[in-house]
């Protein structure tokens, strides 16, 4: 299969998943927000443990619907991360705006 430019990537997309380095993130974001790679309704999913919602804003404005999804475990960069996913706990976490949760608790 061919390599496409991200920006394409968003375009075909209806889930977008960011694993990028915590540094890499917040440019990232905004860049694909500054660009119209965001679309309306596109689900923008970040696995950051650094940041919550909030580093998403700029593809919230863009219309997409951001989470933050956030696996109990650290990450040592070896093939064994792969298999340690398949029992791994997850938080997940959306702005209010989106409509989360969906009534008072």
């Amino acid at each position: 299969m061919p390599l496409v430019p991200p920006a394409e990537v968003l375009q075909r997309a209806e889930l977008v998943l960011l694993t990028v380095p915590d540094d890499a993130l917040p440019g990232l974001v905004s860049g694909l927000a500054e660009t119209g790679a965001v679309r309306p309704g596109q689900l923008l999913v970040h696995t950051s443990g650094r940041y919550g919602t909030k580093v998403l804003d700029p593809a919230l404005r863009a219309g997409a619907l951001p989470l933050a999804l956030h696996p109990a475990m650290t990450f040592t960069g070896s093939p064994v991360d792969v298999q340690r996913l398949a029992g791994c706990s997850f938080g997940v976490t959306a702005p209010r705006s989106c409509g989360w949760p969906p009534r008072p608790w």
